[in-house]
């Protein structure tokens, strides 16, 4: 299928113009859109989203080291924090640097942001394959990134006595999540890539109807028609929304911490 769809004056036509056009290659060109802008979200709907998990369970573990320090749990810190998790379960005594474990830390998350921005630029243009292939290989590489960035966190996390790493894996998942947390909510990758999905999906529903014979061409193009309005008017609020919610959450939390 031709997916020229992004061509200012051929999406004109072929969105207002529904009676002049045939209605299969009309839902055709408007499933492409959406596929196309699905993928171009994903990646980040995906990345920030994990990588807010990672920072969570980070500040969690973090977290709950340190308020084992707490009188009531001073049991617990005397068995955990004094040594490695790696050095109290065998008798080799090994300890993975702190400070080798921040520089490593800090190069995973700067090869994470510097795929995220290598291949983050897709081609205006639709390409077919050529394009979901640019996604794919970008998802690869992120992959890749996050699973070694989990494995290196649980090594260091069986080698550094626990009281140290601590205050690092809350200092570093703080920082992790509210940026992928924040950066998500800013520019709404999970809001943009669920509507468009949605809408695709719904796009899919109309091009069986019309294979099926089950509702007239009219019909069909009105329904497609109140599809694509209501999506742009949700698209303008999510953009709006987005940003207004994201300074207001902003404002509040400082007005909290001068208060």
């Amino acid at each position: 299928m031709n997916c020229s769809f992004d061509d200012k004056e051929t999406s004109l036509s072929k969105i207002a113009d529904f009676s002049d056009s045939d209605l299969t290659a009309t839902l055709e060109e408007v499933f492409n859109r959406f596929d196309r802008l699905v993928d171009n979200n994903n990646v980040e709907h995906i990345l920030t989203r994990r990588l807010a998990f990672i920072g969570s369970l980070m500040v969690l573990f973090g977290g709950l080291v340190m308020l084992s320090s707490l009188d009531f749990l001073a049991g617990v810190a005397t068995t955990l924090t004094n040594e490695s998790i790696f050095n109290s379960l065998t008798a080799i005594n090994f300890t993975f640097n702190i400070a080798l474990f921040d520089v490593i830390f800090l190069c995973f998350s700067t090869t994470i942001f510097l795929i995220y921005k290598l291949y983050s630029p897709l081609d205006k243009k639709c390409e077919g394959k050529s394009t979901k292939q640019k996604v794919k290989l970008r998802k690869d590489k992120l992959d890749l990134c996050m699973n070694l960035l989990m494995a290196f966190l649980l090594l260091s996390l069986l080698t550094i006595k626990v009281s140290t790493i601590a205050g690092h894996f809350l200092f570093f998942g703080i920082f992790i999540f509210v940026t992928a947390y924040s950066g998500n909510r800013k520019y709404g990758y999970t809001r943009s890539w669920s509507r468009n999905r949605l809408m695709r999906l719904q796009v899919e529903l109309l091009y069986a109807e019309k294979k099926l014979g089950s509702d007239t061409d009219d019909n069909i193009r009105q329904k497609l028609h109140i599809l694509l309005s209501d999506n742009y008017v949700q698209m303008h609020k999510d953009i709006v929304g987005d940003y207004i919610e994201y300074g207001d959450s902003a404002l509040k939390f400082l007005a909290k911490k001068k208060s």
